[in-house]
């Protein structure tokens, strides 16, 4: 018998016991008898209904990576980019950690998730985890399993319903038990494994009360303290200070393997490393270059052996253009000053040049990122690995991918993300797998909800919600159908209420919504701030203050210049918008918007027109690494 039929013997007693279970949680459920109080609408824990022939499948996921350093990941390059098939045009649907992270678990849109920031009261307080990929996967008989980041604001933001991890004393004894939660009553969800995962190491938060189950010693530390990370270890908070938290990744996914290969379970692995996110925390996480921090940019972290491996490399930020400016010179007076942006709406319009001790800070942040993602190649290579030495891997479908990119210079931005440029939405995505092996270029785009609709099909699982992406297998397996529909794109605010502490990004400030255009939802609120979509010529966006940016890539790739006000530009303005209005309100199949004939582009077209903007970027910004990486070279 093959693996997958050995599953549907031995699985057999294991459904019907967890059915039995189920049902004894609804009988038993002291709020479900006959004349009680009607039961709250939480709904019960997913049970196995069939079982899938389909792969593996294991899923690396990095914070805040750029598609361009990838030139610093020579694992992630031989192992998956070289075996297998590279999509040229990923983007981030939302280029913001949880909003893109939470569009993966549901295969939703954000204004569909409704996790608009990452912070109260959005984040993980606003995500419905009771049906996501995990649980779609777990109905077709996966075994599955998350270690590493999973959204901001777990483990310090309170839970409700689903399985909760307690501690229970027996003859003197602690012991751990999961139970299912049917009340909507809040609780901290540092106790909370999300329905679906079988293996739940998920890192957290921790807060002043957070404790673990077993000692009721206090657990510290969080995602972004890189040696210093708190981790849920089924439930039960636990810390891993003094350990890289790529390392503390890669161990937990190699566990993983090997405890899913002695089943016959087919598996999912999502493994999600912080890196090359900044750091957050104590002094552990202080740097021995200290340049950075003293002009206000926030940096990330790395283990001692990766230090300064990259200071001979990256002479400059990956967004400076060679002698130091960041942006195109508008006025021709031959130096980098506020002008050069002023086509750019709102305050975008009048960021000043950065200075040369901001420049030298910026690439001390590109240096600190490359180091931290050669650390985190060094887990990847090691998991596929495992998958080698257990004869998993040639089952195995190998997903590498990016939530958002970041800015390192362009446009006068030392730093940050959220807005669409392509240094930020665009996102690193390498697949390989059964039929996959072959390295190759796809050019059909793609975001974040089409890869969670990818991943499902390979396993042959229906949607978790009604799903805003649809699979681009057949372009994995058989080529490119050209760009065809529009990409959305949308970015959120969230305000907790008038003079609040908590997160107000400052490049963001609070606009009232037309009604005409956006919905605002105050009271505690959020809505979308900004609403765009892009073709495989064309950036289009428009805010909610009625401000616009169009970029015209065929003759400006590196977005230098805004043309949303220029005459020539109307008609197709115009017709940019009625596309962008009509993804600003779809749902399910209607996110799949048409574009016009005259916005499309061939199989030939868009191959021609993203090799192009590629090369220009590689051949204005790139250093030798990353320009060897383009011309298919070794890289670093």
């Amino acid at each position: 018998m093959t693996k997958h039929q050995t599953w549907v013997v031995r699985a057999l007693p294991v459904v019907i016991a967890v059915v039995v279970c189920a049902v004894l949680v609804v009988l038993l459920d002291p709020v479900s008898k006959p004349g009680g109080p009607a039961r709250p609408a939480v709904p019960g824990p997913v049970v196995p209904t069939s079982v899938s022939s389909g792969p593996n499948i294991v899923e690396f996921l990095v914070d805040d990576m750029r598609s361009d350093d990838l030139a610093y990941m020579p694992n992630v390059r031989r192992l998956i980019g070289d075996k297998g098939i590279s999509m040229q045009n990923m983007f981030s649907s939302y280029p913001l950690c949880c909003p893109a992270r939470a569009s993966f678990f549901s295969g939703q849109l954000p204004h569909n998730h409704h996790v608009w920031t990452v912070k109260a009261p959005y984040a993980y307080s606003a995500f419905d985890d009771s049906s996501t990929i995990a649980t779609s996967l777990r109905k077709v008989g996966y075994r599955t399993g998350l270690t590493g980041k999973y959204l901001n604001g777990y483990g310090d933001m309170k839970s409700s319903g689903g399985w909760r991890l307690r501690a229970k004393t027996v003859d003197g004894r602690t012991k751990l038990v999961r139970t299912w939660v049917t009340t909507r009553a809040k609780y901290s969800s540092a106790y909370k494994i999300p329905d679906g995962w079988d293996i739940w190491n998920g890192f957290l938060d921790a807060t002043k009360s957070t404790r673990n189950l077993r000692t009721g010693a206090a657990v510290h530390g969080g995602t972004y303290h890189f040696f210093d990370v708190a981790e849920s270890d089924n439930g039960n908070p636990v810390s891993r200070r003094g350990v890289y938290s790529s390392k503390v990744v890669g161990d937990d996914a190699v566990r993983m393997i090997n405890t899913f290969h002695k089943s016959s379970h087919p598996f999912f692995i999502s493994a999600n490393f912080p890196a090359p996110h900044h750091g957050s925390g104590n002094a552990a996480e202080k740097r021995r270059d200290a340049r950075a921090h003293l002009q206000g940019l926030v940096s990330t972290a790395s283990p001692k052996w990766t230090w300064g491996r990259f200071d001979k490399v990256i002479t400059r930020a990956p967004g400076v253009l060679p002698g130091g400016k960041t942006e195109a010179d508008a006025n021709g007076d031959g130096r980098d000053t506020a002008a050069d942006v002023r086509d750019k709406p709102r305050r975008w319009g009048k960021l000043p040049a950065l200075s040369r001790p901001m420049l030298k800070a910026v690439r001390a942040t590109a240096r600190q990122r490359a180091e931290s993602l050669l650390a985190t190649d060094a887990q990847i290579g090691r998991v596929i690995a495992r998958l080698k030495a257990t004869g998993e891997y040639a089952n195995t479908v190998i997903v590498f991918w990016s939530d958002n990119g970041y800015f390192q210079g362009e446009h006068h931005r030392p730093a940050g993300k959220i807005l669409e440029y392509n240094p930020v939405i665009r996102v690193p995505l390498l697949i390989t797998g059964p039929g996959m092996r072959q390295r190759a270029n796809r050019f059909d785009p793609v975001n974040v909800v089409d890869l969670t609709a990818t991943l499902l099909d390979f396993a042959g699982a229906s949607p978790p919600r009604k799903a805003d992406g649809v699979s681009f297998r057949h372009v994995l397996l058989h080529g490119d159908r050209g760009w065809r529909k529009g990409v959305a794109y949308e970015e959120g605010w969230s305000m907790p209420g008038p003079g609040s502490a908590a997160h107000h990004d400052a490049d963001f400030p609070l606009i009232k919504h037309p009604a005409s255009y956006m919905k605002h939802r105050h009271a505690g609120g959020a809505g979308v701030m900004g609403q765009g979509v892009k073709t495989s010529r064309y950036t289009y966006v428009r805010f909610a203050d009625g401000s616009e940016e169009l970029y015209d890539e065929a003759r400006d790739p590196l977005e230098m210049d805004n043309v949303a006000d220029k005459a020539s530009y109307a008609r197709v303005k115009a017709t940019l918008r009625e596309v962008a209005e009509q993804l600003m309100h779809c749902r399910g199949r209607g996110c799949q918007v048409v574009l016009p004939r005259s916005l499309q582009a061939s199989p030939a077209a868009n191959r021609k027109a993203s090799k192009t903007w590629w090369s220009t970027v590689y051949r204005t910004y790139g250093n030798a690494v990353q320009k060897a990486y383009w011309r298919g070279q070794k890289g670093y």
